[in-house]
Formats: C-alpha cells, structure tokens, sequence
C-alpha cells in the first residue's frame, strides 16, 4: 500500500475481509495512487474512501462493486470527481460469459462423473455434502 500506484482487489468476502481497506489502509497509499475494487463492495469501507478520495489522500478509485447493490443514488461517491461507477459489469463481455459456463458446465460433468471439479474455491465444501 506504501509504494504502488495502483492498487487492485481481488479477494472473496469473507468476514476476514470485511472492511479489508479501511480509513487506517487509505493513509498509507500515496497521494498519487489509485484504487480499483471489482471483487466485492464490502472489500472497502465505502465511508473511509469518500474521505479519502475527498481529502485528496488518494487521486482516485474505480468501483464496479458496492456495499450496496446497486449503488444508492444517494451514496457521496456520486458526485465525486475523482471516483469511476460502473454498475457491476466487469465480467459481461462475450469471452468471460463464454469461460463462465464452460466452467459451470466442466463443473457440473466432473460432479457427476465422480471426480474432483477442478474449480472448488473452498475445498472444505465437498466435505459437506457427504
């Protein structure tokens, strides 16, 4: 956080990564740096960064996912200049919805087949459902 420019979220939400980035975090990037969250909108503590980004602690971010789906149109990060919206899209080109069935369809053919699916973010799942 003390060195990139910028800086890219790629986690699951987890209770864990609850409010991951947080006032506390924004402190420490540079003034320079920017910040883009298309993992989950929990990620960021969405009040910390409307501080941030109004504060000029950080020059900007790029969000395509919120605490808030969709996001309110009362959220602050609205009328910010410095901050990107889109609305949840990041994965909605032809090649990434192709990958994503290809990877239901392989997914459920494993399952049934009997063998291990090879995309099984939380292993402990299988246990489970035995």
């Amino acid at each position: 956080f003390e060195t990139a420019d910028i800086i890219t979220l790629h986690v699951p939400y987890t209770k864990e990564t609850h409010n991951l980035v947080d006032a506390e975090m924004f402190t420490r990037m540079k003034e320079t740096a920017v910040i883009i969250n298309t993992s989950r909108g929990n990620i960021i503590n969405e009040q910390a960064l409307y501080e941030a980004l109004v504060q000029k602690k950080i020059a900007g971010a790029a969000l395509d996912v919120f605490a808030h789906e969709p996001l309110e149109l009362s959220s602050p990060l609205i009328g910010l200049d410095n901050v990107v919206l889109t609305p949840h899209v990041s994965s909605q080109t032809y090649e990434s919805l192709w990958r994503i069935y290809k990877m239901a369809i392989d997914t459920a053919s494993d399952f049934f087949a009997g063998k291990e699916p090879s995309n099984i973010l939380n292993p402990d799942y299988k246990n489970a459902i035995q």
